[in-house]
């Protein structure tokens, strides 16, 4: 069951914790190794604003810093719409129920923070807001469409395509319907270290809210749903909090603060609909294409606190019809996921 699988895993948690920290006091003989090769794959050295730019086969990639603590990058059409069709079609068909394991709050098969019936919310129904993480996904091996985007990536990155190709996982597709949403969690554990997250916009949300994030108040805008929340983000040029959050020193502690802001928020009336309620941090919006790249650790190897984040629900569009009548319509969101895993010895 769900339960027992979860107890399973947070005693595995346990044991690889323990195993890192023996690992990490073993290499106290050469402190700075890990650091050295972390520092390998974030050369980057770069400000909020900041473009780094690479080609492949062609196609010339832009990757904006949009935080430089966590250190967050985002890529405008590092896929092109066929990609993006190619990979929706693939996992349409093989579509399960989300879950997620180990934390307090990340315990049952559908992500609720409290145990649940082995079932999820029908696909064109609102999911239910009590539900931790409300989403199917797939995982998908590699074709030569996946192969090509994993290259891409690894030219982006600065990766060598050997390395990305033996340490990433498979492609995780995931399908929000109307209210879906992931609450704050942290990518990384100790049982499964993932140093990268290359998350990929299969398609575009709301035309509205992206048009909107587009503006002046990019980082303040009215949540329009399905955006990618990351509370703690450095978003200030100058490298200060600007309207972040302060991070606390452990995830869970980042988790907890966090999610008391996320749950207030969802709670508000017209938190989607007024500007003045506004979520610290960062927000960004999907668009398809556009692929968000942020590191779950820090230098050091450590997990990263401040890299927790979250996927905000997804709102249900009211439109005017032809008799003008207010309707609803129901939105998707699709996105899929790379993870990097971290493997320092590797990466030196």
């Amino acid at each position: 069951s769900s339960w027992r699988a979860a107890k399973y895993f947070v005693a595995a948690e346990n044991i690889a914790l323990q195993t890192q920290e023996e690992s990490l006091h073993a290499r106290t003989t050469d402190s700075t190794a890990p650091q050295h090769a972390l520092q390998k794959l974030s050369v980057f050295n770069t400000k909020v604003g900041d473009f780094l730019r690479s080609t492949h086969d062609g196609r010339e990639c832009a990757m904006e810093c949009v935080s430089t603590a966590p250190l967050v990058f985002v890529i405008d059409d590092l896929i092109d719409e066929k990609e993006c069709e190619h990979i929706v079609t693939r996992a349409g068909k093989l579509l399960e129920k989300s879950f997620v394991m180990g934390g307090e709050y990340q315990v049952s098969d559908t992500g609720s923070s409290e145990p649940l019936a082995d079932t999820a919310p029908a696909a064109e129904e609102a999911a239910d807001p009590a539900l931790y993480r409300s989403s199917y996904n797939a995982w998908l091996s590699q074709d030569g469409v996946l192969n090509q985007l994993q290259q891409r990536l690894a030219v982006v990155l600065g990766l060598r395509a050997a390395y990305l190709k033996t340490k990433s996982e498979e492609l995780q597709v995931v399908k929000y319907g109307p209210g879906g949403q992931f609450k704050v969690h942290q990518d990384s554990s100790a049982f499964n270290s993932r140093l990268v997250t290359a998350l990929l916009y299969l398609n575009t949300v709301n035309e509205d809210s992206l048009e909107a994030a587009e503006g002046e108040n990019a980082v303040c805008a009215a949540v329009q749903g399905g955006e990618t929340w990351f509370p703690y983000a450095t978003t200030a040029e100058d490298g200060n909090k600007d309207n972040g959050l302060s991070t606390p020193i452990s995830v869970e502690g980042a988790i907890e603060a966090a999610l008391r802001i996320y749950e207030a928020h969802e709670g508000t009336k017209d938190a989607a609909t007024d500007s003045s309620i506004c979520l610290p941090g960062l927000k960004i919006v999907p668009k398809r294409g556009r692929a968000v790249v942020f590191f779950n650790h820090l230098s050091s190897g450590a997990i990263d606190p401040g890299a927790v984040h979250a996927g905000l629900p997804v709102k249900v569009k009211e439109s005017e019809s032809d008799e003008s009548k207010t309707t609803k319509k129901a939105v998707e969101k699709w996105v899929a996921n790379y993870w990097v895993e971290l493997d320092v010895d590797l990466l030196s």
